[in-house]
């Protein structure tokens, strides 16, 4: 067993940040993009947008960065973080001419939430990539004119996956940045949620296969291949498909159709990161044995309730079959080598 040593500078490349001008203006009784607060039939709060209803788990650290930045320091030592909007803010589902300007003033607020914290706190971009052309132009605004360093995606777009054409055309335009990209479950029409009413198995069951399903059709689509330096990080460890990838790459000696990739997926899989947001020391040990230690991020999921119990630093630090490279690693260099610094 690895002594434990004292956690060092730690990057979190998975939590989440309300916008503040959302937050404002929802605690104003005013709409932002169509979002209004409303209340759940258990008299919680939620925002809604017509017929789609979302958490509003706001707390006092979703807003003021200041008091976040120390409560992050305090809890787990997060030195520096990756901001995204919670997951229903993608917009996919909206028309687009509603999502761009949306995505306009989220990026503005990611933008400055970088500057606040003198780049403690990096604001991850987001496009609507329902359209194309639209995904281009808001993709050029934020690099060029707000310095927005890397983006975030959700895993499927209004229920399409990443080999749909128009989805292909949004996430080419994307990817020709040349800047980092990290995909995290959608929250909105998630994958079999129809059939998983029950024991949270919407969150549980879903969100990994929403990753599972957005990896392999990106890799089947043959994306990867047109951009070979393409840095992509995933949240929940990439979903369930690394324990399937036997039964695809099985098929494939069969002879079914394998799109126009031109490798094989596990190949794909090898070059992509992954946070450690997988909850149990066994499955951590699979997925480093699949892709690699230079492949693991830190991810917390913070302030929502899906960081590991006792924080996931914590939890990289006591673990047994690590050493001390290999944590420093999973801490923050593998962040800094997905980030570009």
């Amino acid at each position: 067993m690895t002594s434990v040593q004292p956690i060092g500078e730690v990057i979190d490349t998975h939590s989440h940040y309300w916008p503040d001008g959302m937050v404002a203006q929802l605690k104003a009784g005013k709409l932002w993009h169509g979002w209004e607060l409303t209340k759940t039939s258990t008299g919680k709060s939620a925002v809604a947008r017509g017929a789609r209803v979302a958490p509003f788990e706001f707390d006092e650290y979703a807003g003021d960065l200041t008091l976040r930045r120390a409560k992050r320091l305090e809890l787990e030592n997060i030195s520096a973080e990756l901001l995204m909007v919670p997951s229903f803010l993608w917009g996919y589902e909206m028309p687009a001419a509603d999502a761009a300007p949306m995505c306009r003033d989220i990026n503005r607020e990611m933008a400055q939430a970088s500057i606040t914290t003198a780049g403690k706190a990096i604001g991850l971009g987001v496009v609507p990539l329902q359209d194309p052309k639209l995904t281009a132009t808001e993709a050029e605004f934020a690099v060029k004119e707000l310095g927005i360093t890397a983006f975030a995606i959700g895993t499927s777009v209004d229920k399409k996956s990443f080999d749909d054409p128009t989805v292909q055309a949004s996430l080419s335009v994307l990817f020709e940045t040349g800047l980092p990209v990290l995909i995290h479950g959608v929250y909105f029409d998630r994958i079999a949620a129809e059939r998983l009413p029950n024991y949270y198995f919407g969150n549980s069951f879903s969100v990994p296969l929403e990753t599972s399903v957005a990896l392999m059709s990106l890799i089947f689509s043959g994306l990867p291949d047109q951009f070979p330096d393409l840095r992509l990080a995933t949240s929940h460890g990439g979903g369930w498909i690394h324990y399937g990838l036997g039964r695809f790459e099985m098929r494939l000696a069969h002879g079914h159709d394998r799109g126009k990739m031109q490798g094989m997926p596990s190949e794909y899989l090898k070059r992509f990161y992954y946070d450690c947001l997988v909850h149990d020391p066994d499955t951590l040990a699979y997925l480093i044995s699949k892709v690699g230690i230079d492949q693991i991020l830190i991810g917390t999921d913070f302030p929502f309730g899906g960081d590991i119990i006792g924080g996931s630093s914590n939890w990289i630090n006591n673990m047994p079959f690590l050493d001390q490279i290999d944590k420093q690693k999973i801490f923050s260099q593998n962040a800094k080598r997905f980030m570009g610094w």
